[in-house]
């Protein structure tokens, strides 16, 4: 039997995205193993922090804050030990709540949000309406 790899665009600590979708690592933390995946076809919206302007509250180490984001783990977005912005993303999938959050390790939060809307472009989100992130310039 042949394995055939998938071709990975990006991955850190935090998130791997191929030509599949995206994957959420440590999403359902302290099962180091469960991740949640999203297919392209299913993702609304990409948003930065910075682009929601969230508050302090709406952060969470693990879990869900104050907001409507379910933060995957994330040890630097504490509120304990302060909130490290512009390293954070938000992904909106089609008819589910609530919002997926995850921390971007290695490359600026904004230069992956690029390349995840060009994914959705490429491989066939749901977004494309007026108002979704998935369109928006960077």
């Amino acid at each position: 039997m042949t394995v055939i790899e998938e071709k990975i665009f990006y991955e850190d600590e935090g998130v791997r995205v191929n030509e599949k979708g995206v994957e959420i690592l440590k999403y359902y933390f302290p099962i180091a193993a469960a991740s949640k995946v999203i297919p392209w076809k299913e993702i609304k919206s990409i948003h930065t922090d910075e682009e929601l302007n969230l508050d302090r509250l709406s952060y969470k180490g693990w879990g869900m804050g104050l907001s409507d984001i379910w933060w995957a783990w994330g040890p630097n977005r504490s509120q304990v030990f302060g909130i490290k912005p512009q390293s954070n993303l938000v992904i909106e999938i089609q008819d589910a709540w609530p919002r997926c959050g995850f921390e971007v390790h290695t490359l600026p939060n904004w230069e992956l949000a690029k390349m995840l809307r060009r994914g959705v472009q490429m491989y066939g989100g749901g977004g494309g309406g007026s108002g979704t992130s998935t369109s928006a310039s960077s």
